[in-house]
């Protein structure tokens, strides 16, 4: 049988290496956030998606990335219906300061 600190021990570690860091890169004017970078925080910092937000906090688009590429997009229109985005659509993001 397991011992109950070392289950305790076991969890906690997991839950680190499952952890992300989020910061919030860029608000609206009327402070809400308008992107929020994800990344992960395994042995270093990786990013791993890209949140834009409207105003009103509905999402306008999530990029995910694998290994630094852009594996994953998806939009969103104000009302939060989902944008279907067709193959070979060029999504335009400032990486100014995100590499």
């Amino acid at each position: 049988m397991i011992s109950k600190p070392f289950s305790i021990v076991f969890l906690f570690f997991s839950f680190c290496l499952l952890s992300s860091l989020k910061e919030i890169v860029e608000h609206h004017p009327n402070g809400a956030p308008k992107v929020v970078r994800i990344y992960s925080d395994y042995n270093e910092l990786k990013l791993t998606k890209e949140i834009g937000y409207y105003s009103d906090g509905v999402k306008e688009y999530q990029i995910t990335y694998n290994k630094d590429n852009i594996k994953k997009t998806q939009m969103w229109d104000r009302s939060g219906k989902k944008i279907k985005i067709e193959d070979g659509y060029s999504f335009q993001v400032k990486f100014d300061d995100i590499l």
